[in-house]
């Protein structure tokens, strides 16, 4: 997993699977660098979310923080139907799941 960092964004570029190592990763970073006005999260190259991933990225949500997720694999868009969160992934995902 690599990431970006601009004077107001955060970008994530996870790669593989998105799982609980990748979670802790991205949890230490922000913790140091908690200032962003947007977290970028670029799925393109993911298969597989976790449910920690998806609880990551919800409780981001929650706080207020800004989100926006690029590409996400087809098994995040069911896992969110399935868990009944399409309304708070809506405004992430910029478009229906």
């Amino acid at each position: 997993m690599d990431y970006e960092v601009n004077i107001k964004s955060i970008t994530f570029k996870v790669i593989g699977d998105f799982n609980l190592s990748k979670v802790r990763k991205i949890q230490h970073i922000l913790k140091d660098k908690n200032n962003f006005e947007l977290i970028i999260f670029d799925l393109s190259n993911t298969l597989f979310i976790n449910s920690e991933a998806i609880k990551l990225i919800y409780l981001l949500n929650k706080e207020g923080k800004r989100l926006h997720l690029i590409k996400p694999p087809e098994i995040f868009k069911k896992t969110i139907q399935i868990l009944g969160l399409k309304e708070a992934f809506y405004a992430i995902t910029n478009k229906p799941i």
